[in-house]
């Protein structure tokens, strides 16, 4: 009776284990997948989805713009807002190489040095070789530092992305400089969105 016990117990045990080694082989390739997503949404490609990210800073107001040669900023109030709004502000280099325009834009705080400037934007059809500058500063009037990784961007899609720049390290800032322009080539980009983090 003791020896039939004994081996209930341990057929009980033997079972458990087995039990256990199951959840282990299930559990471990679920944990390996999240593992991954986790891993591969850290990764910021340079023109991203719409996704607008939490509690950024944004664009309140456009303290000026200047042209650069020919170009211009048209419809400034596109620059302005909380997320993608599809009232688009256009940088146009008015159909001569290297001409476009630049725009100052006040952010609504004092964003830290080294934060991500993402801008969404698009070219217009035939000017998927716009270029986008980024400056940034903590006056209106400068002095200006160029942002980082990489300065100038490319606005190469028709339709609207975000393209990432990062503020040099050092220096916080409350002002956001664009220019719009190509040296070798021709300008017309429609930015909706311009917001800080």
């Amino acid at each position: 009776m003791r020896g039939a016990m004994i081996r209930n117990n341990q057929n009980r045990k033997n079972g458990g284990e087995n039990m256990n080694t199951k959840k282990f082989w299930l559990i471990t390739p679920i944990i390996a997948l999240l593992c991954f997503a986790m891993f591969a949404s850290l990764a910021t490609p340079q023109a991203k989805a719409d996704i607008v990210p939490l509690n950024p800073t944004y664009c309140i107001s456009v303290y000026g713009t200047s042209p650069i040669g020919g170009g211009n900023v048209y419809n400034s109030a596109g620059f302005v807002g909380t997320a993608p709004s599809g009232n688009f502000a256009q940088i146009y280099g008015g159909g001569a190489i290297g001409d476009g325009g630049i725009a100052v834009l006040t952010m609504s705080a004092t964003v830290n040095a080294g934060s991500a400037i993402t801008i969404h934007a698009k070219a217009a059809s035939g000017y998927t070789s716009s270029q986008l500058y980024v400056y940034v500063s903590s006056s209106p009037t400068g002095p200006w530092s160029a942002a980082i990784a990489p300065n100038p961007q490319t606005i190469g899609y028709t339709s609207a992305f975000w393209y990432t720049f990062y503020g040099p390290s050092g220096v916080p800032f409350r002002y956001v400089a664009i220019a719009g322009y190509n040296a070798g080539g021709y300008e017309d980009v429609f930015i909706d969105c311009v917001l800080t983090m």
